[in-house]
């Protein structure tokens, strides 16, 4: 495991041939060449640093926190295939994950640009954050999730874009007065 968030020193890791978990995150000096041969990464924080844009090699990556104003865009993800879990929070440059087949969890709010279209083939999501996001307006083909954020004012999710989300377990839905009714959510 390595943290190297805002170590502009640390340009390249690749001699750490077992590296498993790495935060290079921030003012990181780390880039794409300077990860190329991690290939045993599982989880990568990527956030906020546009130096590495790509993680397509990173074929055992689970877990990717590519938020803010990073380098990461859809084809930087398009061969993730074994992505479990990615925060995009405010990430504009992420709109659509329906390549990532196994993705349980996504953090897709605070005027990130993943929308409806984006995430329609996500069907084994358990989590989802959308607050504030107004992309997302419909989640209805996500029935095994368990566990939603649509909180905030700018949320686009109201009554009818979850009546089909009868899982659900946890709902967070503060300062979202477009969620009204929660009867049919009996598993709260």
């Amino acid at each position: 495991s390595l943290n190297a968030t805002d170590n502009q020193e640390i340009t390249n890791v690749n001699h750490l041939a077992n590296l498993e978990k790495l935060d290079a995150s921030g003012a990181c000096g780390i880039s794409d060449t300077g990860i190329i041969h991690c290939i045993d990464l599982k989880l990568l924080n990527v956030s906020y640093n546009k130096k590495i844009t790509t993680v397509n090699h990173l074929t055992k990556l689970e877990i990717l926190n590519a938020r803010g104003e990073c380098g990461i865009n859809d084809a930087g993800i398009v061969y993730c295939i074994n992505l479990k879990s990615l925060d995009a929070f405010c990430n504009q440059k992420i709109t659509n994950v329906n390549n990532l087949i196994k993705l349980e969890m996504l953090g897709a709010s605070e005027f990130c640009r993943i929308n409806d279209a984006g995430i329609i083939q996500c069907v084994n999501l358990k989590s989802l954050d959308a607050s504030n996001n107004q992309e997302i307006t419909n989640i209805n083909h996500l029935v095994n999730l368990e566990i939603l954020n649509a909180d905030g004012y700018f949320c686009g999710i109201n009554d009818n874009g979850i009546t089909q989300c009868i899982n659900l377990k946890s709902l967070n839905a503060s300062n979202n007065s477009k969620i009204k009714t929660v009867n049919y959510l009996v598993k709260l």
